[in-house]
């Protein structure tokens, strides 16, 4: 089983290392990549609404990379996979290439083009997952990388920025359905950035991932072959601080903390990220939410 959201994972590693997920869309003709690393590790996880110890923690490695290109004005691409290692001193270790997420965004509004709206960006995205091959432990172990389920979610994006305070706020709402009896999602975020000096952008946000259905872990009619099918809730507090040069590269350290859960693992979080911008609308301009980003 995983005793950590593989969704959530990837939501902190793209929501804190690139824009691949943001209301803010390259422009025509160009984008961005972005590469990341991150580890985690936990000694407590909840069992139901129980919380218990681990003999020995859970270690995960990740190394992650994301790349977004914009087609029109209101239309962009987005991709994102990578590759995780993990060890459990009781258990044997696993790896191998992490779920890939695949997405278009359309974005609805633009709060530059309407300056004296209320309203902030917003973006609608559609996105697929395939799944990563990683081996899926239905044997009663508890460091499984994933689900291995393909899926597809569809999720409102926002952002706004407030003029000159070097002020905005980021975040998100969103449905996930997947295959192989994986229970479906719902998943948000919501954050707080601040730019000083057009250079260093400061951030602190909210995660939860809310499985809908599922069993709970170790009730009387659970099995080990039911954890990928368990009830997974997990709420997260994440921060982040980052640097953009004159040309548009972004670069970012990151932290996150789980701090509330159930059927999950208790983890602390951190990695590092580098952004680099390319193409006919490089470098962007604007600090987006997620990172360094435009206001098209």
């Amino acid at each position: 089983m995983k005793l950590f959201a593989a969704s959530l994972l990837l939501a902190l590693c793209i929501g804190q290392a690139a824009r691949a997920q943001s209301a803010y869309l390259p422009a025509p003709g160009s984008g961005s990549v972005t590469g990341g690393y991150s580890f985690y590790s936990f000694d407590e996880f909840w069992y139901g609404d129980t919380k218990g110890d681990l003999p020995d923690p859970i270690e995960q490695h990740n190394a992650v990379i994301g790349i977004e290109y914009g087609l029109t004005d209101r239309l962009a691409l987005d991709a994102t996979g990578g590759w995780a290692y993990n060890q459990f001193e009781l258990q044997d270790d696993h790896d191998g290439i992490i779920d890939t997420l695949l997405g278009v965004r359309y974005q609805l509004f633009n709060e530059f083009e309407q300056p004296g709206s209320p309203l902030p960006t917003l973006a609608l995205r559609l996105g697929a997952i395939i799944p990563g091959t990683y081996e899926v432990l239905t044997d009663g172990s508890f460091n499984s990388i994933g689900d291995g389920a393909a899926g597809a979610e569809a999720s409102l994006l926002f952002g706004r920025l407030f003029g000159d305070t070097g002020f905005g706020i980021y975040g998100d709402f969103g449905w996930r359905v997947r295959a192989e009896s994986v229970p479906q999602d719902l998943f948000g975020s919501f954050g707080i950035t601040k730019t000083f000096a057009e250079k260093v952008t400061v951030r602190v946000g909210y995660r939860v991932v809310h499985g809908l259905s599922g069993k709970d872990i170790f009730a009387p009619d659970f099995t080990f072959n039911d954890f990928p099918e368990v009830q997974e809730i997990l709420h997260a507090v994440e921060a982040g601080i980052g640097y953009s040069t004159a040309r548009g590269d972004y670069f970012q350290v990151f932290v996150a903390k789980t701090i509330d859960g159930k059927n999950t693992g208790d983890k602390a979080f951190i990695g590092a990220s580098a952004t680099f911008p390319f193409g006919a609308g490089a470098p962007v301009e604007l600090p987006a939410p997620t990172g360094k980003g435009r206001g098209k």
